[in-house]
């Protein structure tokens, strides 16, 4: 298939007298779940991996077990005492999986989760500080250990264990009963908790990735107003700039190794506030675009090499984004990941989720909330 823009990034090279950058292709194979179904896929490991839940509802009690799938083989984890509510998030260099089990005192859709890693396939629970009530983790470093995710503060008083929003329901988004970015780090026992935001007031903070030198990437207020941070064990909490519309204007979700952050922001004005994709670099953001025939998109994931992967919407929605399109972002060039895996196969790219070192990309094939999920790895072809 002809691609106009790789053939001008093409034709630049050659004036320039630099080399043209090559059009990545890659080969797409499918998640299948069994012996459970797959309900959501996470992340992606080293090796292709990748980690999420699976579950049957038609039992009593109902099965939400987190995974490892590779090569078509499912390996279900299950959680401390016989735990068969558990949820896999991460993986990291060594093998080790991070997730939780989830709290049984809540709705399963609502997913509380009490902290743990696997090691060998074995739950190690991790222990909250005297000052938080309630923790769930989202991301893992490649190979420290240290997890990241959001927390509930105690609050003293109170009777008994709250929501993390302080609700039952934990639907109410309201000022009572905030959230904090939190970090864990393993140790023999299992590994303790701390906060890493002091945010005064209603916002709820997370902390949704980390890299080894334990910067993670921070976004203060995410169901409220607030905006995108850098929290470094240096320096503490720093903020990071957007493309200056709206309110909070900017959202971050994964940080790499050197530093590089993505996630997404409103764009000028004059496209309505329309989110884009974007990287923040030493403090600096740049606009990524979006490919011809979208008019939103965010960056997801950004790899060791530089590597950004997300999704583009061709109609906007009041919340978020809905993506009808995978993208991977290589040097300077975006690309619609349909166009980079072989024809014929029947399956479209929706939306890219993760990426790994070795540049697999796991990916949706279904539109978010479908009932009917299913997921797929993409492998690069040398």
């Amino acid at each position: 298939m002809f691609n106009r823009t790789s053939f001008c990034a093409a034709v630049l090279g050659v004036l320039l007298g630099s080399p043209a950058q090559a059009q990545p292709h890659y080969s797409i194979t499918e998640v299948t779940g069994k012996p459970l179904r797959v309900w959501n896929a996470y992340n992606i490991g080293p090796k292709g991996e990748v980690v999420g839940r699976s579950y049957d509802l038609n039992v009593d009690p109902p099965l939400s077990v987190g995974f490892v799938w590779k090569n078509g083989v499912m390996t279900l984890l299950g959680g401390p005492n016989g735990e068969t509510m558990t949820e896999a998030r991460c993986m990291d260099t060594n093998g080790v999986v991070y997730g939780g089990s989830i709290d049984r005192r809540f709705p399963l859709n609502l997913l509380k989760m009490n902290p743990l890693r696997w090691v060998n396939q074995i739950p190690i629970p991790y222990t909250n500080n005297a000052d938080i009530n309630s923790s769930t983790l989202f991301s893992c470093s490649p190979t420290t250990g240290v997890a990241s995710g959001w927390a509930k503060p105690f609050e003293p008083g109170t009777l008994g264990w709250r929501g993390e929003f302080g609700y039952d329901n934990e639907f109410d988004f309201g000022s009572s009963d905030p959230v904090r970015a939190f970090r864990w780090t393993p140790s023999a026992g299992g590994g303790t908790g701390a906060v890493l935001t002091k945010w005064t007031g209603s916002h709820d903070d997370n902390a949704f990735s980390i890299n080894d030198a334990g910067q993670a990437a921070v976004q203060l207020g995410a169901f409220e107003s607030g905006g995108p941070a850098i929290y470094d064990p240096r320096f503490g909490l720093t903020r990071l700039p957007t493309l200056g519309v709206g309110e909070p204007g900017g959202f971050c979700v994964a940080i790499n190794q050197s530093g590089q952050i993505v996630g997404w922001s409103q764009a000028s004005s004059a496209n309505g506030g329309m989110e884009h994709p974007v990287r923040w670099e030493q403090g600096q953001i740049t606009d990524l675009g979006l490919l011809p025939t979208f008019v939103e998109g965010q960056a997801v994931d950004i790899n060791d090499t530089g590597v950004i992967v997300g999704g583009l919407a061709k109609t906007s929605f009041p919340f978020g984004i809905r993506s009808n399109a995978g993208f991977v972002y290589v040097g300077s060039m975006m690309y619609d990941l349909n166009t980079l895996i072989p024809t014929g196969t029947g399956l479209t790219v929706v939306e890219a989720i993760a990426i790994n070192y070795a540049g697999q990309i796991l990916v949706s094939l279904s539109p978010f909330g479908d009932t009917n999920q299913r997921y797929a790895v993409l492998t690069p072809i040398p």
